[in-house]
């Protein structure tokens, strides 16, 4: 995804926090696009980020995105080659 031919924009909006002293969890959209051969298509993915605090510093620990139009999600999978 970061070094083929698709290039990815997207922002995180919609956002809930879930946070504790010691981790945080954010759940949202990431909106944008995706370009390959000069064709931008639109994205909308659901997406949750999991970060840790830990050592004095936090870090993320986990992110997981999902797309929820099987239309969209099979053009995306074929853009980038899975």
């Amino acid at each position: 995804m970061f070094t083929g031919p698709v290039r990815l924009t997207v922002e995180f909006g919609d956002i809930v926090e879930y946070a504790g002293t010691d981790h945080a969890v954010f759940a949202g959209r990431e909106t944008g696009e995706y370009v390959i051969d000069g064709t931008a298509t639109p994205l909308s993915i659901r997406t949750t980020r999991y970060f840790l605090y830990e050592s004095g510093k936090w870090t993320q620990f986990h992110h997981h995105g999902s797309i929820d139009d099987p239309v969209a999600l099979e053009a995306y999978q074929h853009a980038v080659g899975k």
